[in-house]
């Protein structure tokens, strides 16, 4: 008798000891799944239960519909998204044609004006409506490359560039901005050519888009710099600000930040944004860092880089 107890009592410890085992390893086993689920939300998945056990089965049969229903959230949320992409992408392709059509009869009117001599007031005026419908013409071009860097489809063709000229002929086309600024400009740009592979319109893009920047919150200065390290091409800008705020720096290259005491607070906040982006599908980098800190404000330093192109 005694002997069979003792029998009954080692297998009951086995078999207890054994489904011990079993619901621990596959709990573990389920942790790890739902890890895995993490990085591929939106897609069709399901848990399994390697050993049977009625409550765990009950358990997973609720996580699954939970799953479920997430994995619907997450694709209508995808799909919401892509139709608002794409409806921005529209809007500011339709609104391109016009405002360049205005800018380009603008800025006939007001060299015609002045050859003319008519009327200063007149020339004042469409000097100041240029101006306007530029800026107007530059935030829809903004949206209009979030919306395309943002679609899954977007491609960007790469082939040799001369940096150094897109650089310099960018900067011919901001002596306004920069001038109305009164910032003191200090260049140092190769005579020579600088290659490198990438999209020319995407690059203008970017240096447009950093010399708006620093029209709005350089404070008194900006320079400029074109240098050639290690086989890379280093265009650094430089400028003081007293109206950034070191906890602002972090967010300078997120979608819609702005700084809202900016110098004519116009824009979208998408300016950085966009730069970087296109910066890296040309496989560049952007990135900005605070070289100094006073009472005067702080050095901010922007530096974007390019692999340089194979002789």
């Amino acid at each position: 008798m005694l002997y069979f107890l003792s029998l009954l009592a080692s297998f009951i410890a086995v078999y207890f000891g054994f489904r011990y085992y079993s619901l621990t390893a596959g709990l573990k086993r389920l942790s790890t799944e739902l890890k895995m689920m993490e990085d591929s939300l939106g897609q069709p998945q399901t848990l399994k239960l390697s050993m049977p056990d009625k409550y765990l089965a009950d358990f997973l049969i609720s996580l699954n519909h939970y799953l479920a229903q997430v994995e619907q959230h997450v694709l209508y949320s995808k799909k919401r998204e892509l139709r608002f992409q794409k409806q921005i992408e529209n809007i500011s392709h339709d609104l391109r044609t016009p405002l360049t059509v205005i800018v380009g009869y603008l800025k006939w009117m007001q060299a015609n004006e002045q050859e003319q001599a008519v009327d200063e007031e007149l020339v004042k005026n469409l000097a100041v409506l240029t101006n306007k419908a530029e800026s107007m013409k530059s935030l829809v071009e903004q949206f209009y490359d979030y919306a395309r860097l943002r679609s899954s489809d977007y491609q960007i063709h790469l082939k040799k560039v001369d940096l150094a000229r897109v650089l310099k002929e960018s900067l011919l086309g901001h002596y306004q901005l920069l001038e109305a600024a009164q910032l003191s400009v200090d260049i140092d740009i190769p005579d020579s050519a600088v290659y490198v592979s990438a999209d020319e319109n995407s690059l203008e893009r970017i240096f447009n888009n950093l010399l708006q920047n620093a029209g709005r919150y350089a404070d008194t200065f900006l320079n400029i710099r074109l240098s050639i390290q290690k086989q890379q091409v280093c265009i650094s800008f430089q400028n003081n600000s007293q109206t950034l705020q070191e906890e602002d720096v972090p967010y300078l290259f997120e979608e819609f930040y702005m700084k809202d005491s900016s110098r004519h607070q116009v824009g979208t906040g998408l300016g950085l944004a966009v730069a970087r982006q296109l910066a890296e599908v040309m496989n560049g980098s952007l990135n900005v860092i605070v070289l100094d800190k006073s009472e005067k404000g702080l050095l901010l330093h922007f530096e974007l880089i390019f692999p340089i192109h194979p002789l």
